[in-house]
């Protein structure tokens, strides 16, 4: 099924703020965020966490675990499937992290 291998990488991710997938997720998790053209506050209002929980992830001061990643996309109606396929094609295929964000995530 795959599930471990995408636990790993997930988990890799989050002990590796600087990595290229890491800031790939905290990137799309702010532009799906902005695509809903909700602000940081109305965010976190939903996930029942104060602003700052939202703004640290996004710029790298706080590491989201898999649950977390997971709850934020609920919040913010999108599947967690399809960002998790264009984080794992990242970390496989050594792609530049801007491309996707630039190609599938913005509306």
């Amino acid at each position: 099924m795959g599930y471990p291998k995408i636990a790993f990488t997930l988990w890799w991710m989050a002990t590796s703020p600087s990595n290229p997938s890491t800031i790939a997720l905290r990137k799309a998790l702010a532009q799906i965020r902005k695509n809903n053209k909700l602000h940081q506050s109305e965010l976190a209002r939903l996930l029942g966490k104060p602003q700052s929980y939202v703004s640290k992830y996004e710029i790298g001061e706080r590491r989201l675990d898999f649950i977390e990643v997971i709850d934020i996309c609920h919040a913010l109606n999108f599947n967690p499937h399809i960002l998790l396929d264009e984080i794992l094609e990242i970390k496989i295929h050594k792609i530049n992290p801007n491309s996707i964000i630039d190609n599938q995530l913005k509306e």
